[in-house]
Order: C-alpha cells, then sequence, then structure tokens
C-alpha cells in the first residue's frame, strides 16, 4: 500500500516549532552587490595631492566626484571630497605666491623710478650708482673712481649731481662712442636743473661719470652727470633752480 504523505524533506520550511530550518546541502545565500567606486572620484585625490595646474584639477575632478556620489549611487565620496579640499589649498598657496612677487616687482620698479632726492646726505663716501641727482660732493676726483665724497650742499662743494640717465643698447658702443653721447646728454639736461637765465649768465662745467667695456658687461649703463664752476670757485648751496647761489 502506497504512502500519501508528502515528502517534507526535499525542500526547506518551517519546522514544528515555527523557526525557519537552514537550506538543505546544495543551497547557498547570495552575497549582498557592493557599490562601485567612482573613477573620479579618486582621480580628485590623487590630483589634489598632486599640484597640477596648481591643484585647479583637484578641484574640478572633486567637484565632479561629490555630484557622481551623491545619494549613495557610487562609493568614493570621501576621496573626491579629500581632493576637492586639497586642491583649493593648492590654488590658494598659488595665488599668495603670485601676490607677494607682483607686490616685490611693483615695490621694486616703484623704488627704481621714484624720483631722487633733491638734498644730499650727510659726509661719507658714496659709491657713484648710489648717488641721486640733487646730492653734492666735496671735490670732483678724475678717472674711474668709484666712490665720491658727499656733504651737506649748504657748505660749500665742488660738484652736484644734476642728471642721472641710462644709455642704450646691448654692446658696447666703445669709449669714445660713450663720452661723445654721455656729454651730448649731460649737455642737454642742464638748464633743466639750473635754469636757461643760469646757463647764460655763468660758465658752468660739467664731468660724467659712465660705463666701461667691464662695467657695461655687468649691465651698467648709468650716466652720472656732476655740475661744478668753470672757474673753480666753489658753489654755495643748491644750484637746483631757484635757489642757485653765483658765489
Amino acid at each position: 500500500m502506497s504512502d500519501d504523505t508528502n515528502d517534507v524533506s526535499a525542500a526547506p520550511g518551517p519546522s514544528p516549532t515555527g523557526q525557519a530550518t537552514q537550506p538543505a546541502p546544495g543551497y547557498w545565500l547570495a552575497p549582498m552587490p557592493q557599490r562601485e567606486t567612482d573613477g573620479l572620484s579618486i582621480a580628485a585625490l590623487v590630483l589634489g595631492i598632486v599640484p597640477i595646474l596648481a591643484g585647479l584639477l583637484g578641484v574640478i575632478f572633486g567637484i565632479i566626484g561629490i555630484r557622481r556620489t551623491a545619494g549613495g549611487r557610487r562609493g568614493g565620496r570621501g576621496m573626491a571630497i579629500a581632493g576637492l579640499v586639497c586642491g583649493s589649498v593648492w590654488l590658494v598657496i598659488f595665488v599668495a605666491a603670485i601676490a607677494v612677487s607682483a607686490s616685490s616687482s611693483t615695490h621694486t620698479q616703484v623704488a627704481r623710478t621714484s624720483v631722487p632726492l633733491p638734498v644730499s646726505v650727510g659726509p661719507g663716501r658714496v659709491p657713484i650708482d648710489r648717488l641721486r641727482i640733487g646730492q653734492c660732493v666735496a671735490d670732483e676726483p678724475g678717472g674711474d673712481t668709484d666712490v665720491l665724497p658727499v656733504v651737506s650742499c649748504a657748505r660749500p662743494h665742488e660738484g652736484e649731481v644734476y642728471a642721472i640717465f641710462s644709455l642704450g643698447g646691448s654692446r658696447y658702443p666703445g669709449d669714445d662712442a660713450v663720452e661723445r653721447v654721455a656729454s651730448k646728454g649731460c649737455e642737454q639736461r642742464l638748464p633743466a636743473y639750473v635754469g636757461s637765465d643760469a646757463v647764460d649768465r655763468v660758465d658752468w662745467a660739467y664731468n660724467d661719470y659712465t660705463p666701461t667695456a667691464e662695467t657695461w658687461a655687468d649691465g651698467d649703463r648709468r650716466v652720472l652727470c656732476t655740475l661744478n664752476r668753470d672757474d673753480g670757485r666753489p658753489l654755495v648751496r643748491s644750484q637746483r633752480s631757484g635757489v642757485a647761489s653765483s658765489a
């Protein structure tokens, strides 16, 4: 006689006690699906650490990575945020460096183009390349002197710096050409300093200190014009127009 009862051993089901039974041999549990890590978020982290284009790429990829990982659609949100932060730091450093460099360059340019002090500093020997228009010197030594003794223009003095200008060109034109251009330049600038009337009334002489072949190679193009009396008498006070004395 056949058994009409169902065979319950073929599939899992609740036990008589109501608890779930373990899967029968040959069954397994499927693993939980893992989120895909966003590639752009990884790129953002790398580009944020390595300052390519001053961190700009790290910022761009970080923003894109944050958007792509919103709502947990992809993994890597933390890497995108880190790339954005690192890239931003590099950008701030880059901008600050440019600002400091520009400020330094502007300060240097202003220092070079500032109007020279019209009064002299008090006694001391000053290198020629540091003399300024309006400074007075105690004597006029000849030759290739590198320094001149500076004194107050309120006391008798033999010379006064009245013009400074630079020569052009990349190659040294030769001693004669330098002297010719320098002398003409100093002569042309004299009336603007002492006044046209004084030029016609007093016999002025002037010396010019010019670059040499050796200093030209070092970038020296500066011509220094100093004023003195042709009769050898000392100058008194500044000879700048309006305060000149014919002593």
